[in-house]
């Protein structure tokens, strides 16, 4: 079944720029994300004193589940390329780890409950920490076999 997928996105990704313009998506989803998540994280943990962006959380945290949803879709579409080459480097199975703690975190937050029950700095301080890592970790891959 992945073969067959994989077949058809290597199809649809020899098109002229289609790859490229995933790619390109793929950056933007992942700005989309870490970005107003940062803000919010920020804020939480009461480093960065706006009242504006505490204000602002809200649509802030929509917009990143706007840019999750981007970033999993094109990454979807990248991965199939070369799924066995993703598959057999030592770093990709522990992004996708990281980015699912990261997804629970947040889920936690959008449903009003705790993630295992920590208290909402604390969840701030995992989200600061999980998605950075997961950007470390996704450039990484680039220079890894």
């Amino acid at each position: 079944m992945l073969e067959v997928l994989s077949a058809l996105v290597l199809e649809l990704t020899d098109l002229p720029g289609v790859y490229p313009a995933i790619s390109a998506l793929h950056v933007f989803g992942i700005a989309l994300l870490v970005g107003p998540v940062v803000l919010v994280d920020l804020a939480g943990l009461r480093l960065l004193l706006a009242p504006a962006l505490v204000a602002a959380a809200p649509s802030l945290l929509r917009a990143a589940g706007i840019g999750l949803a981007m970033t999993m879709v094109s990454g979807f579409f990248l991965f199939a390329v070369q799924p066995g080459a993703y598959l057999a480097n030592p770093l990709f199975l522990p992004k996708l780890a990281v980015i699912v703690l990261g997804t629970i975190n947040g889920l936690s937050w959008a449903r009003g409950g705790g993630a295992g029950g920590l208290p909402p700095r604390w969840r701030c301080a995992v989200s600061i920490l999980v998605w950075p890592v997961a950007l470390l970790l996704g450039r990484w891959l680039a220079f890894v076999e």
